[in-house]
């Protein structure tokens, strides 16, 4: 642990710069940005546009099922601690 967050402070601090020009991309096409490289990641483990498919079909699922719940008037959960 130690050793990775070293290296991560040795990466992350020359990095700060380019780390603060990705925050002023707009949303509309750093969107599109991430689901491309999620698409990748999905695809590279097992070489198959079948599972590519099926994270974009519950993917979309998840969509649907969120703004049906928002419709129907019910509000997001939220975290919080328990009282004890």
């Amino acid at each position: 642990m130690w050793v990775g967050n070293l290296m991560l402070v040795v990466l992350n601090l020359p990095l700060i710069g380019i780390w603060i020009k990705l925050l002023t991309v707009p949303y509309r096409i750093l969107y599109p940005a991430i689901l491309l490289f999620c698409a990748i990641g999905v695809y590279t483990i097992n070489n198959t546009s079948f599972d590519v498919m099926q994270t974009a079909f519950f993917g979309f699922l998840g969509v649907r099922l969120r703004e049906a719940r928002m419709r129907a008037g019910a509000a997001a959960a939220r975290l919080r601690a328990r009282d004890r």
